[in-house]
């Protein structure tokens, strides 16, 4: 959105002012949940978000790109059409898969 690309610095420090909120009042690192594309299009890749953890949204079935502020993903949002067997019913689900093994999902 315009005002996104005439405030590009206010957005970001308003965005890290928000994680560093989070971050003490929870006593956790947040994770930063994205896509690619607003990173470059709106943000301009900043370097400032690479000490987060990256949660990216990239519905597709190869591994995703990432921005390049970052080497890895933590977690990959690769569907929002998921379907669950049972007693739900209507909507559907997100998929995601961790990067990582159970015992480190566990530590997370």
């Amino acid at each position: 959105n315009q005002w996104m690309l005439n405030n590009r610095q206010k957005c970001i420090d308003s965005i890290l002012e928000w994680l560093v909120v989070i971050e003490h009042k929870t006593g956790r690192m947040p994770m930063v949940y994205s896509y690619k594309g607003f990173f470059s299009e709106y943000l301009h890749n900043p370097v400032e978000f690479n000490e987060y953890l990256l949660w990216i949204a990239s519905y597709q079935d190869k591994e995703p790109g990432l921005p390049p502020m970052w080497d890895n993903y933590t977690m990959w949002q690769n569907s929002q059409y998921g379907k669950q067997d049972g007693s739900l019913t209507g909507g559907s689900l997100d998929l995601d898969i961790f990067n990582g093994d159970i015992n480190q999902l566990k530590l997370l």
